[in-house]
């Protein structure tokens, strides 16, 4: 697959090296995310809404630090896990 797709893979690599830290490598992870969906047309629906529901949580402090900044632990480990189930089921279904 061609285009930006690839970063949603980048953005699991890099949260699954967060090392205990729940918020380890989360904003650098959210940009990754944050950059693929320039490809969102590559997407199918239901992907669509999850990558859709992920953003929200990533920009809910208005930029991606500020809201990775204002997470408790367990928010910023749930939302880092979401972006790894996310890049999973993308390969599961043949998009990356």
């Amino acid at each position: 697959m061609t285009g930006r797709l690839p970063k949603f893979t980048s953005a699991a690599e890099i949260v699954r090296r967060r090392d205990g830290n729940p918020r380890g490598g989360l904003t650098a992870a959210g940009r990754e995310f944050w950059a693929a969906l320039f490809d969102r047309d590559k997407l199918p629906g239901p992907f669509c809404d999850e990558a859709d529901a992920i953003v929200q949580l990533l920009l809910a402090e208005g930029r991606i630090e500020r809201s990775v900044a204002a997470m408790d632990d367990s928010t910023a480990e749930a939302v880092g896990d979401r972006i790894v189930r996310f890049a999973e089921e993308l390969r599961q279904a043949g998009l990356l």
